[in-house]
């Protein structure tokens, strides 16, 4: 809804609203962990586990067609296209998703070669992602600078919900998020993901990423319980 400022509080007032929150601008978060985390690089690769059988959903700024990502099954765009459409691989179309799928800011291919990279055009396959034999669903809600609206995200949720069955949906990767502006219990986009959360997906949010600036870094969706 868009309406005068003036009008929020006869909005609010409605029997038929619950509560009213701002439409905030919703940004990508990344940065290199190991290194912000003095962390050690690792030996050996620290898993046999490569995601087999698992549907990683993540909402992004897309996936640029790449050759070390070739598990996609389901894209869809939320970015200035109301009533977005998801594009499926069909039987006899097996990269049908991927050849569909954009990413103008790249920032969504970066993350999706974390998730289910190949490693294939890397020395040995040694720049594999986490669960490179996962399958994933690409959802679009930033746009070509990496930014976007909490409606977008809210909607790219929403309809991981309601297809999780349906695409087999175990885990949901955002690295996005907007400063704490209310409490969780009336953050929007906290509550989207505890129902997430809640119907048993896995939901894996950044956080970390402006850990140098001090105390209450963590941004919304991560800051849900």
């Amino acid at each position: 809804v868009r309406l005068p400022l003036a009008a929020v509080t006869r909005l609010a007032a409605s029997p038929a609203v619950e509560f009213v929150a701002s439409d905030e601008p919703v940004s990508a978060t990344l940065d290199v962990a190991r290194q912000a985390a003095n962390g050690p690089l690792p030996a050996a690769t620290e898993s046999l586990l490569r995601g087999a059988g698992v549907t990683i959903a993540m909402l992004d700024s897309g996936v640029a067609p790449h050759a070390d990502i070739q598990t996609m099954v389901a894209s869809v765009d939320f970015v200035g296209t109301p009533g977005a459409i998801a594009v499926l691989d069909l039987p006899d179309d097996a990269t049908r998703a991927e050849s569909s799928s954009v990413d103008p800011n790249g920032h969504g291919t970066h993350v999706a070669g974390i998730l289910v990279g190949s490693g294939g055009h890397s020395d040995e396959g040694r720049l594999a992602g986490i669960a490179p034999a996962a399958t994933l669903v690409s959802v679009r809600v930033l746009d070509e600078a990496g930014g976007g609206r909490t409606s977008d995200v809210l909607a790219g949720l929403q309809w991981v919900l309601y297809h999780k069955d349906e695409l087999g949906i175990r885990v949901l990767n955002l690295s996005l998020g907007h400063p704490v502006y209310e409490p969780a219990a009336q953050d929007p986009l906290v509550q989207e993901v505890e129902a997430l959360w809640n119907a048993g997906i896995v939901v894996v949010c950044s956080a970390g990423n402006a850990g140098r600036d001090g105390d209450g870094t963590i941004s919304s969706p991560c800051n849900s319980r």
